[in-house]
């Protein structure tokens, strides 16, 4: 699998390869002249990759990628990999991983959200696959723009074939980052509080005491740990986790503290 980093360079000058200079790894390059020269060898390997791509539109393909990676709210690489289809064929595309930042409710608290890019052979014409990717650390929250899988649903793309000529990958980027902002496709499980990581409902004798004494260690931190907004106003069964509102249950089908697979999940009411 080859892939390349872009570095998140946003000044490009006129490139080495523009002036017919002939680059190797071993040419010495003036200090000033680095950046330039590093920019037409990442011109060169994007190249490369799409030639070894069997894609149909090259050029316009070249154009927006270098476009994408030359973005700095981006950390997104370019990568040339198998991927399977829904069914059971698969093709050698050309993907762009990494992350994309956004900047959540408007509060000034940005985050990256991992993402892989699909751009299929017929690219423009066809919308690219895009997924959500959490890392080790992360789960997915599932919503009306992101299921389960990490599938990315957002209007933009469901229009893409209206509007082909004009789609693009940074207007994509752009929407996603817009769209995540306002509801975030993951969150973490260093969110998930100490306190309730045991469960507040056992069969022992003395379980009322146990979720007593929870509760008043956890009264401090009463809200959802997946939109951090409402107050936990749910109880997962047959765990008995506290951790989220009745809405946000509705994204997960295993408990995220115990993975336990999730029968049901009961409202709670506080005097």
């Amino acid at each position: 699998m080859s892939r390349i980093n872009y570095a998140r360079h946003r000044q490009v000058a006129q490139l080495y390869l523009e002036n017919n200079t002939v680059l190797t790894k071993n040419t010495v390059i003036p200090g000033s002249d680095f950046v330039h020269a590093k920019m037409a060898w990442v011109q060169k390997d994007i190249l490369d990759l799409i030639n070894s791509a069997q894609v149909h539109n090259r050029q316009r393909i070249r154009n927006d990628i270098t476009e994408v990676l030359e973005r700095s709210l981006n950390n997104l690489s370019l990568k040339l990999s198998l991927y399977d289809f829904a069914d059971g064929s698969s093709e050698e595309l050309l993907c762009l991983v990494g992350t994309i930042e956004i900047e959540y409710k408007s509060k000034c608290a940005w985050y990256n959200i991992p993402v892989e890019l699909w751009i299929p052979q017929n690219y423009p014409y066809s919308a690219p696959m895009c997924y959500v990717k959490p890392t080790p650390n992360m789960y997915i929250k599932a919503n009306t723009h992101v299921d389960q899988n990490g599938a990315i649903h957002i209007p933009y793309l469901e229009n893409w074939n209206q509007v082909s000529s004009k789609s693009n990958l940074v207007d994509l980027i752009t929407q996603m980052s817009l769209v995540f902002g306002k509801l975030s496709p993951v969150y973490t499980k260093s969110s998930l509080p100490q306190a309730q990581s045991s469960a507040f409902y056992s069969n022992s004798s003395d379980s009322s005491s146990n979720n007593k004494s929870t509760n008043n260690d956890s009264s401090g931190n009463n809200k959802c740990v997946i939109c951090v907004d409402a107050d936990i106003d749910c109880v997962v069964l047959e765990c008995g986790h506290m951790l989220c509102c009745l809405n946000c249950s509705k994204s997960f089908q295993q408990c995220p503290i115990c993975r336990q697979q999730v029968q049901r999940v009961k409202k709670i009411y506080k005097s």
